[in-house]
């Protein structure tokens, strides 16, 4: 049953900081969405698997694929790729 009104705000906070299982139990999504990790080219933010897979439970065809992983660069960019002028970033 709802709680109205400003007299029970107290029992209000804390269902919302305190849930019970049941509370847990219909889905509601995890408190730590993300991850940072910081690199030599600044942050890179990462969803949480518990975050991916709570997703994909609400959205039909969220993330069809796999998680994007990618390798450091190796080496300098070549400059024989046609690009003049323009800085060729390779992943």
């Amino acid at each position: 049953m709802p709680i109205h009104g400003i007299r029970k705000l107290d029992e209000r906070l804390e269902r919302l900081a305190f849930p019970t299982e049941e509370v847990i139990a219909e889905g509601r999504a995890p408190l730590e969405t993300y991850t940072t990790t910081t690199s030599e080219h600044g942050d890179i933010y990462r969803a949480t698997d518990a975050y991916v897979a709570w997703l994909r439970s609400r959205i039909p065809g969220y993330g069809g694929l796999d998680r994007i992983t990618r390798a450091a660069p190796s080496g300098q960019a070549s400059s024989d790729r046609g690009c003049e002028g323009l800085e060729v970033i390779d992943f």
